[in-house]
Parts: structure tokens; C-alpha cells; sequence
């Protein structure tokens, strides 16, 4: 698990692509890729692969009272989203506070060397360590849906915004974007020395050793920046000239293009924003005995 595969609810209907994960109490979880229309307890679900029938089964819980109800391309836009807005919040934390949480730190600096996973919520840790692993990011989402101004920092909206924007620009630099690749697999090589165990990212940690941050903020200097659109990050002046504070801020920045990425690959739009879906901020109540898998 998970598994993907494909299923049907009605005789007639085409299969609809899906993934298959581990449910509660022995059952299992569907995550289809698109929203299925009028699906109710007790109907039968056939799931196949290659044109072979896999299993068949029975449909328990109402859809009205599942608590992982989105499409797995909502889902892994609302990952995305939470990922952009926890490093923007943090950019901003470091610029007027100088200090941030290190293991919400940690969680954004490792998705940046997760190139190839095998799911997107992979790159933040797991399914059930989004809740912790992410909680600032979906809290963020949480407020924006609320449409709360009291509670929404406007500088983290412009970072994240802007974020979105200087990627769709690298998306039309391929020379640039293979020269990223490049760069980061040479560092994640470098951050190897800082590190005894065999698989580095296991150790969220040494990927946040200052040299490993030094490195990807000439990473982002050296790519991101050379860009006409810069992103102008305020704050206090005594924090924005600590170099170990710019280092982490630009690190943060390029953890942010990493979301911004994902939320363009996961089918996001920049006019969603305007209308967010609630369901954007349902992974931050899902799982209550989360725990952090960095």
C-alpha cells in the first residue's frame, strides 16, 4: 500500500483511475482522481489493473461523513499549497523574528532533495505526519478559507504569490531547471560528509547543517535570481543582515519553488486561490495521532 489501480461503482461506467490505501479497522481507503458522482453505502466497487479484475467489494461509509473526502489531485494540490505557504511563513519569521522552529525547518529544506517520490505527501514525510510535519502551512490555508484578515499575514500571501509566479518563469527555462538538478544533486553529494548514515534523507537534520544551507542559498542566488521578478523580503534590518538568517531565508525560498512545482504538476491554477476549496485544509484534521516522520 498504497496501490494504483483502477475502479468502477456502475456496470456502465468507464474505470476510473484511483489509489488504494490502508483504512481504519481492517478496511481500506479510495482515493479517486476525479470526484465520482452519487456514490452511496453498499454499492459495489470493482477494482482492476491491466485490464484484469484485482478484487471486488463492498462500499461501507457514507461519502458524506468520510473524513478523507478530495480527489488524490485536490489532495496533493493541498499539500502542495501547504508546503508554499509553511516556507513563506518561515522566510517571514526569519526576516522580523530570526529564528524559526528547526524541525518545521527541516521539513521544508528536505522536500528540495526529493526529486522522485513515490507520492507527493512522500516529500513532507508521509500521509500521516502531514498534520505535524505541514501544521503551519495548512493553518495558513485554514485562514485564507476562513477569509479571517485578522489572522492572515499579508507578507507570507505575497511571498507564496510571488513564489508561484517566479516559477511559472523557471518552468520556461529548461537549461535552468536542469542546471538546478544539477547543483542539488551535487550538494545533497556534499551534505554526505556531514552525515554516517546511509540514507541521507533520513536525517532531515544534517540537510540543515549551515555549509548544506550556504550551498542552496548560492543555489538560489546563483538561478533564481538572476530572474528580472525578484522577491523583496522585509522584515527587521538586523535579521535581513545576519548572513547565517539570508542564507536560510534564500534556502526556504528555493523550498518554496519546490511547492510551487508540485502544485503546478498536481493541476493547481493560480485562480484557485481565489475561490480555495475547504477541502484544501482537511489533511491538518485527519490525523489526530500524527506523528513526525523526518
Amino acid at each position: 500500500m498504497p496501490l494504483r489501480c483502477k475502479a468502477k461503482v456502475r456496470y456502465r461506467q468507464d474505470d476510473q483511475a484511483c489509489t488504494i490505501e490502508a483504512g481504519e479497522n481492517g478496511g481500506y481507503l479510495i482515493r479517486f482522481d476525479e470526484p465520482q458522482r452519487a456514490v452511496t453505502p453498499g454499492q459495489s466497487v470493482v477494482f482492476t489493473q491491466m485490464k484484469c479484475v484485482l478484487a471486488a467489494a463492498s462500499l461501507k461509509q457514507p461519502v458524506s461523513e468520510a473524513r478523507h473526502i478530495m480527489s488524490q489531485a485536490t489532495h496533493n494540490q493541498a499539500i502542495a499549497l501547504a508546503g508554499l505557504f509553511q516556507a513563506a511563513s518561515l522566510v517571514e519569521q526569519i526576516a522580523t523574528r530570526g529564528m524559526v522552529q528547526q524541525s518545521n525547518l527541516e521539513t521544508c529544506i528536505r522536500s528540495v532533495f526529493i526529486t522522485n517520490p513515490d507520492s507527493t505527501a512522500e516529500i513532507y514525510g508521509g500521509e500521516r505526519a502531514l498534520p505535524i510535519n505541514l501544521g503551519p502551512g495548512f493553518r495558513h490555508l485554514q485562514e485564507l478559507i476562513d477569509k479571517d484578515r485578522s489572522k492572515q499575514n499579508q507578507d507570507v500571501i505575497r511571498y507564496a504569490l510571488s513564489l508561484l509566479h517566479l516559477e511559472k518563469k523557471l518552468n520556461k527555462q529548461p537549461e535552468l531547471l536542469n542546471t538546478i538538478a544539477e547543483r542539488l544533486l551535487k550538494i545533497e553529494q556534499q551534505a554526505k560528509y556531514f552525515n554516517d548514515q546511509e540514507n541521507l534523507i533520513d536525517n532531515a537534520a544534517t540537510l540543515t547543517h549551515p555549509t548544506i544551507i550556504a550551498n542552496l542559498a548560492s543555489l538560489y542566488q546563483d538561478t533564481l535570481s538572476t530572474f528580472k521578478f525578484r522577491i523583496q523580503v522585509t522584515g527587521e534590518p538586523r535579521h535581513l543582515q545576519n548572513a547565517e538568517n539570508a542564507d536560510k531565508i534564500r534556502a526556504l525560498l528555493l523550498a518554496g519553488i519546490r511547492a510551487a512545482v508540485l502544485w503546478r504538476q498536481s493541476g493547481g491554477k493560480r485562480w484557485q486561490l481565489l475561490f480555495l476549496n475547504p477541502a484544501f485544509a482537511l489533511p491538518l484534521r485527519i490525523s489526530p495521532d500524527a506523528e513526525p516522520a523526518i
